[in-house]
């Protein structure tokens, strides 16, 4: 039989990913109400540049590659398809 766990495993991984920008992007959208919280988000942008933003990109280049692999070695017919026709993205989150 055909193991499909190692599909829910990529999957997961690359929302994970997507969800770190999304709290980035959420996280500094948010207008500060004082000095205080300027600095705070002057602190967490110079964080996201020095450490995430490295983190991040070493992540979408393993989600790249493992695209990769399944594009070179990967080879699904209808039977290995069609379960998955009406699978929702929200079960991977």
């Amino acid at each position: 039989m055909f193991q499909y766990g190692w599909q829910f495993d990529d999957v997961r991984f690359c929302f994970r990913t997507c969800r770190k920008y999304d709290e980035m992007s959420d996280r500094v959208s948010a207008m500060p109400d004082t000095t205080e919280g300027l600095v705070q988000l002057q602190e967490y942008l110079r964080e996201c540049q020095d450490v995430a933003q490295h983190q991040l990109k070493e992540e979408i280049d393993e989600a790249a590659n493992r695209l990769k692999f399944f594009l070179d070695y990967a080879f699904f017919t209808s039977i290995h398809i069609l379960p998955h026709k009406f699978l929702h993205l929200s079960v991977f989150c």
